[in-house]
């Protein structure tokens, strides 16, 4: 996560702390522990984050189209995420919504990780701190 000059560091100082956060939390190994006593759900899904087509990070180099191809093209996610001003004021910032239900009826859910610059909604950012703020 560096940039050309070898000063990584430096151009991570230069992120506000949300994105430096966000940022942060894309390149952690993800944390199994709630799957501890299902064995065979730790298996299949350490297995399925070391493969080379599907697994890995998100920041990670993007394969090209087919099966089997490598992942040689330049991923820009972390150029964007660098170029994202974040507005607090305007409740822009990194958010972490855990749980979220795929639907009404649904058992399926999902954990959200997002950086926003703003939310111009008022009741939207209202709802959106709520959730980050239960899920801490």
């Amino acid at each position: 996560m560096g940039n050309s000059c070898g000063c990584g560091a430096n151009r991570m100082a230069q992120l506000s702390v949300s994105s430096r956060y966000f940022l942060t939390e894309l390149n952690a190994k993800p944390n199994f522990a709630r799957y501890m006593n299902k064995d065979d759900a730790v298996k299949t899904i350490t297995k399925a984050m070391m493969s080379p087509i599907f697994g890995h990070s998100v920041m990670y180099p993007v394969g090209g189209p087919g099966k089997g191809v490598k992942r040689t093209k330049k991923n820009n996610l972390e150029d964007v995420i660098y170029a994202m001003k974040t507005d607090d004021l305007m409740g822009g910032g990194y958010y972490y919504l855990s749980n979220i239900r795929d639907g009404e009826e649904s058992s399926i859910c999902y954990d959200i990780l997002m950086l926003v610059p703003n939310i111009k909604d008022k009741e939207l950012s209202h709802k959106i701190k709520t959730i980050h703020d239960l899920s801490k």
